[in-house]
């Protein structure tokens, strides 16, 4: 990769660009690593964009020509109020090793922008939580010209969404303009 960040390490990049073409990521992180990405551009022919904390924050950046698409987040918890937004040129998001629960006291909120897909491989994204009082709320609002999707990736099976308990004990979370497609049986409750 051309930057790797290890051990909790969490530092801001603005208006930089990330340019490979040789490495299998142009950004890679461990799972406790969450950086913020704001105006940079991220460009390669033969390489992933980036694989990141889930934690990790991104806002009015490019994706070019990356070949292999995505922004792959580990999955985990998230426990602080996140949004989610498309950012310029052909790019998605891709969460892999384990669900994403969004869960804090007080409530903490996921936004999800218009236009975004988010592909799950092997997990989903479970809001509240079944064994505590942590709270969770979804926001997800897309448009009838530019709906949010919610899938698999890569034919892989992915968990679905799961309002659980605490979901809305005192947040109301929303979707509209959403597609949830092709999500498995294999959830935690079957």
């Amino acid at each position: 990769a051309s930057v790797v960040c290890n051990q909790i390490s969490s530092p801001t990049f603005s208006t930089t660009s990330f340019v490979s073409d040789s490495s299998e990521y142009i950004f890679y992180t461990d799972s406790l690593s969450n950086p913020v990405f704001t105006g940079n551009s991220f460009s390669s022919s033969n390489a992933k964009s980036c694989r990141v904390g889930i934690l990790s924050e991104f806002s009015g950046n490019n994706f070019i020509s990356v070949s292999k698409k995505g922004i792959e987040l580990w999955g985990g918890t998230i426990n602080e109020n996140r949004v989610w937004s498309k950012q310029l040129g052909d790019m998605l998001y891709k969460v892999f090793w384990s669900d994403i629960i969004v869960e804090n006291n007080p409530a903490v909120t996921l936004t999800i922008s218009e236009g975004l897909e988010l592909q799950f491989s092997d997990c989903g994204l479970r809001i509240g939580c079944s064994a505590s009082t942590e709270r969770g709320k979804l926001i997800a609002i897309g448009k009838s010209s530019d709906s949010i999707y919610f899938t698999n990736a890569d034919g892989a099976n992915w968990r679905g969404i799961i309002f659980d308990n605490g979901s809305d004990v005192t947040v109301t979370s929303s979707m509209k303009y959403c597609v949830i497609e092709d999500a498995s049986s294999n959830n935690i409750y079957n």
